[in-house]
């Protein structure tokens, strides 16, 4: 019996020694025990993140300036592929527009239109755009003024999706809160500058086709460009709903 326990010991421990002995030489392994020979190419991990990066670039949403890639990992981690042309083919396409965050790829590639091997892929995506910043800090109401912005080109992946990317969308607007400097600047936070106010007497213009009609009126709310805003015509003494087009300028459809 102890015969028998001894034996089994030593086996189990021979067994050991040679599993980590090929797990040493699959580590150690040379280089040239996977080289290319004519007429075959490697795909090595740059290659497959290249692949990965292609295939996912459509289904990003079209403001996103830049993508990125971290943490990735493929199954296998190298191909050895006849050489030429080589096209991934998904197992299922992707679907609706992408966000950031972990992502995983599962196909075949392809040499012309035979499938030579298949391959799973692992990465991280991180979506980078210019962003809009307060170059200092500004009071509520504040009309913005193009000195008052500067940009940066930075990591996205975690704003929310209405920040500001083009200072020409903030300037002119005005502040609805106040906010310190270097901030981000959201849609949220601007609103169109008043440009009629209650008791302001303005122009009310109704087209139609060739025809054109003026009328004096008076604002009864305050409102920005391209606002409505409820006007009371002086002349026949109605009350409108109207949408501002300018400073004193409003307009009604007929």
């Amino acid at each position: 019996m102890k015969g028998k326990i001894k034996i089994s010991r030593l086996t189990g421990l021979t067994i050991n020694k040679i599993m980590f002995c090929i797990s040493f030489f699959h580590l150690l392994m040379p280089a040239f025990l996977f080289a290319a020979e004519p007429g075959q190419q490697i795909l090595g991990p740059n290659e497959l993140q290249e692949i990965f990066i292609e295939i996912l670039q459509p289904d990003i949403p079209g403001r996103i300036e830049d993508i990125r890639i971290s943490d990735f990992s493929s199954q296998p981690e190298k191909l050895l592929l006849p050489a030429g042309k080589i096209n991934f083919q998904p197992e299922r396409p992707q679907q609706g527009p992408l966000s950031p965050g972990k992502k995983f790829l599962s196909g075949h590639i392809l040499a012309g239109n035979q499938k030579c091997a298949k391959v799973k892929m692992y990465g991280t995506m991180h979506f980078f755009n210019t962003v809009v910043l307060t170059a200092t800090p500004l009071a509520r109401h504040t009309i913005i003024e193009k000195n008052d912005l500067t940009t940066d080109f930075r990591e996205v992946s975690f704003l929310a999706d209405n920040f500001i990317d083009n200072p020409a969308l903030a300037v002119g607007k005005e502040l609805k809160r106040s906010i310190v400097g270097n901030a981000i600047l959201y849609s949220n936070f601007l609103k169109n500058p008043p440009l009629v106010k209650r008791g302001d007497k303005v122009t009310i213009t109704a087209t139609s086709g060739a025809i054109k009609i003026t009328a004096p009126g008076e604002v009864k709310n305050t409102a920005g460009m391209g606002e409505s805003v409820r006007v009371k015509n002086l002349m026949s003494r109605r009350m409108l709903q109207a949408t501002v087009v300018g400073k004193g300028q409003v307009q009604v459809e007929l």
